[in-house]
């Protein structure tokens, strides 16, 4: 199962987005935040795999919480919902450590069609991680006769 936290000041988004996100197979949203305090202790306590970050053109959530979630957890997979959206701002985005960058109110299917591919990457990684662990156990059986 592939963990998201979901990071977004706006009330309106935040249920709509979850809404989403639980029609995608083998995703769970572990928890939603709505500011940078929260992001940090959130991502320190859940250890998401990717952390969905909404950036309005307004809000409470400032543009410096990208950074510092790359800073306290290097592997996370950081998207960028942004609006208003451009290509340059795409490039500063993922210079600041976001993995993915997509635009709110023009990419939102291209948004779902990642979290869905990263979550059966996830899944065959986790079924292949599975086979292996058998195989070791297995050899470690037959070594002990």
């Amino acid at each position: 199962m592939m963990r998201i936290l979901l990071a977004t000041d706006s009330e309106i988004m935040r249920p709509k987005l979850r809404a989403i996100i639980s029609e995608i197979p083998n995703v769970e949203c572990v928890s939603d935040v709505a500011d940078e305090v929260n992001v940090v202790c959130e991502v320190l306590s859940t250890c998401p795999d990717v952390v969905v970050v909404v950036l309005p053109k307004f809000g409470r959530l400032g543009t410096g919480v990208v950074p510092v979630i790359r800073r306290i957890n290097p592997d996370v997979i950081i998207v960028v919902l942004t609006l208003p959206f451009n290509s340059a701002g795409e490039e500063v985005w993922k210079e600041a450590g976001a993995t993915f960058v997509f635009s709110l109110t023009t990419q939102l299917n291209q948004f779902i069609d990642c979290l869905t591919a990263l979550s059966y990457e996830k899944a065959v990684k986790n079924n292949i991680d599975s086979v292996n662990d058998a195989s070791s156990n297995g050899l470690q059986s037959k070594e002990n006769k």
